[in-house]
């Protein structure tokens, strides 16, 4: 059972014989790209606030030390980047500051936003007005969350992690993954081209690799919305001692993607 799936009502579930198929999977099993294709985009760290509190995450600031970007200087990015040739404004931050951000709160309410997916609303807007397409990644977020942010980002996405209840999301502000599949098919039910993906070395097991490939694509022959999945390792750093999947590791996860 994968955690906190049934509150959110989410019913995935893993055909034992596909689990199998992909643990044995090897990357010999699997045909070279004939090519690779990428957008050239302009990353803008809308906000380093974060209710969360994962030991792996180097992205997140603790309250008092929070940054958020001005309008202008997110007008000022997105010009810099369109002059250097991008084509997409990447729009991240933590999931919605919680009450521990009060300087983050308080800034927003200064410049009369309500909270931070008003404001991102907004500079999706500044980013076509530049003439760049807005993808945003803005953590977890119900239905009508998207039906509203769909009308200025071309995708969107967040990243799924895992299927696990891993040590690494322990806590009192612990996301589950139960919400975030939920965010997944959200996006889907709304028509939502999404990216998703998940993290390597966090204290799942291949079993957990396996399944939580098998839950994104559930959810994509569900809403045929998923436009690309991440498989990306973990760094250590000084809030954890989690070890860098080595580069077997690494090509084996992909072939089974």
């Amino acid at each position: 059972m994968i955690p906190e799936a049934e509150e959110y009502g989410v019913d995935v579930e893993f055909d034992e014989r596909e689990v199998e198929r992909l643990l044995s999977v090897t990357p010999d099993d699997v045909d070279a790209a004939s090519g690779l294709t990428y957008a050239r985009n302009v990353f803008l760290p809308l906000t380093t606030a974060c209710r969360y509190t994962c030991t792996y995450c180097t992205f997140y600031d603790v309250p008092g030390q929070a940054s958020l970007m001005s309008p202008e200087n997110v007008r000022e990015t997105l010009r810099l980047g369109a002059d250097a040739g991008c084509t997409e404004a990447l729009f991240t931050f933590g999931d919605e500051p919680d009450e521990r951000y009060t300087e983050i709160h308080a800034r927003l309410d200064e410049w009369g936003y309500d909270d931070v997916l008003d404001y991102l609303y907004d500079v999706c807007e500044i980013a076509l007005d530049e003439g760049l397409l807005p993808h945003s990644n803005p953590g977890d977020l119900t239905e009508a969350d998207f039906a509203r942010l769909r009308e200025v980002n071309a995708s969107m996405g967040t990243m799924l992690e895992t299927t696990a209840d891993v040590d690494a999301h322990a806590g009192g502000r612990r996301k589950t993954p139960g919400q975030r599949l939920n965010t997944v098919r959200a996006a889907g039910r709304q028509n939502v081209p999404f990216t998703t993906g998940i993290l390597v070395g966090i204290g799942e097991s291949w079993r957990d690799r396996a399944e939580s490939l098998l839950a994104i694509r559930d959810l994509h022959e569900r809403h045929d919305h998923v436009q690309e999945v991440i498989v990306q390792n973990v760094v250590p750093n000084e809030r954890s001692d989690f070890e860098t999947p080595d580069l077997g590791t690494m090509r084996r996860v992909v072939a089974m993607a």
